[in-house]
C-alpha cells in the first residue's frame, strides 16, 4: 500500500476536523448570547427557544414553589446563572438538537422517535434482562420526547457532575429566609438522584448489552437517534453530547470520522449520510483509512469535552 496517500488523507481530515472544532467550540458563547437575540446556523431560533425553556424548567424544579414573588425572582436569577454555565448550556443544546433531529427524521424518514425497529427487537428478546432494560429505555425515551415537546428538562436527567454543579448554584443563590426549605429540597433531590436510572444511563446499559451486535446500533434508520448516538459515543469514546451534535450537517466531517473509527466501511457511512443529509455530499475518501487511524484523529481533536 502506498503510505503517502493515507498520510495525505489523514492531514486533510485533521484539518477539516479542526475547522469543525472551531465551529462547535464557539456554540456555547454564541448560544448564551442568542438566548437574548436568536440567529445563527447551528443554533436556530427553535433551538434557542428549547434551551431557554429547559433552563427555566430546571430552575422551576429546583425551587419547587414559584407562588411567591421572591421565588419567581430567584427562579429568574437561577435560570440566568444556568445560561452562563458552559456545561449546562452544552447539555441543553445537545438535548434540543437531538429532539429536533428525531422529529425531523420521523417526518422525513418515518423513523419513530420512541420505538425504532431495533428497540422493538430488543423488547421482544428472549433474554428477560435485555427485554426489561429495553422497556425501561423506551419509557425513558418516551419521557424525553414528551418533555421536549413542552420545552422542559428533568433535573434528574443531568449528568452527575452537572447535577452537583446546579445544586451548588442553587445553594449560592438562595435567600437566608429560605435556607431551611432549600436544605430540605436539596436533600430530597440528592436522595432521589440516580444517574444510572436516567435516559442516558439506560441507553448506555442497553447498548453495552448488545456486545458484538453493537454495530447494528450504528444504523440510524434501524436503531433510532437515541440509540445511534449512544452507540457512536461508546464505540469512539466521545461524550454523548458530542456524538449527538456530530449529526448536524455542519459537523459531518466529525460524524464521518467517528463512524469510520467505530468500524463502519465507506458504503455504510454513506448510507448513514443518505439518511441524515441526503443533499450533502461526503467530500472525503475514507476507504484507505483504518478505524484506528480515524480514532487517533478524534482523540487528537482540539475540542476538549469531558465524557
Amino acid at each position: 500500500m502506498d503510505q503517502s496517500a493515507p498520510a495525505a488523507g489523514d492531514t486533510a481530515l485533521r484539518t477539516a476536523l479542526a475547522q469543525a472544532d472551531l465551529v462547535l467550540g464557539g456554540t456555547g458563547p454564541v448560544l448564551s448570547h442568542l438566548l437574548a437575540a436568536p440567529n445563527g446556523t447551528m443554533i436556530s431560533e427553535a433551538i434557542v427557544a428549547r434551551v431557554r425553556g429547559m433552563l427555566t424548567s430546571l430552575a422551576l424544579q429546583i425551587f419547587g414553589n414559584p407562588d411567591k414573588l421572591s421565588n419567581i425572582n430567584e427562579i429568574e436569577r437561577l435560570s440566568d446563572e444556568l445560561a452562563r454555565n458552559e456545561g449546562v448550556l452544552r447539555f441543553c443544546h445537545a438535548l434540543a438538537f437531538e429532539a429536533e433531529l428525531t422529529e425531523s427524521l420521523e417526518r422525513g424518514r418515518g423513523i419513530d422517535q420512541i420505538l425504532s425497529p431495533l428497540m422493538q427487537e430488543l423488547i421482544a428478546s428472549p433474554t428477560s434482562e435485555i427485554a426489561e432494560l429495553a422497556m425501561q429505555a423506551m419509557t425513558a425515551q418516551s419521557r424525553f420526547v414528551q418533555s421536549q415537546r413542552r420545552m422542559e428538562a428533568s433535573v434528574h436527567e443531568l449528568p452527575a457532575e452537572l447535577f452537583s454543579t446546579v445544586l451548588k448554584m442553587w445553594k449560592a443563590i438562595g435567600q437566608d429566609d429560605q435556607a431551611e426549605a432549600v436544605k430540605k429540597v436539596r436533600s430530597k433531590a440528592k436522595k432521589d438522584y440516580d444517574e444510572g436510572a436516567g435516559r442516558a444511563g439506560l441507553l448506555n446499559r442497553l447498548v453495552s448489552s448488545l456486545g458484538e451486535g453493537r454495530l447494528a446500533a450504528l444504523d440510524i434508520s434501524h436503531a433510532g437517534v437515541a440509540v445511534f448516538a449512544t452507540a457512536l459515543s461508546a464505540k469512539t469514546s466521545q461524550p454523548r453530547d458530542l456524538a449527538v451534535l456530530s449529526c448536524h450537517k455542519d459537523q459531518r466531517i466529525r460524524l464521518a470520522i467517528g463512524l469510520r473509527a467505530a468500524g463502519l466501511d465507506e458504503a455504510a457511512i454513506r448510507s448513514q449520510f443518505q439518511t441524515l443529509h441526503k443533499d450533502v455530499e461526503l467530500a472525503c475518501d475514507l476507504a484507505a483509512m483504518l478505524p484506528d487511524q480515524a480514532q487517533s484523529i478524534l482523540n487528537d481533536s482540539d475540542l476538549r469535552w469531558s465524557r
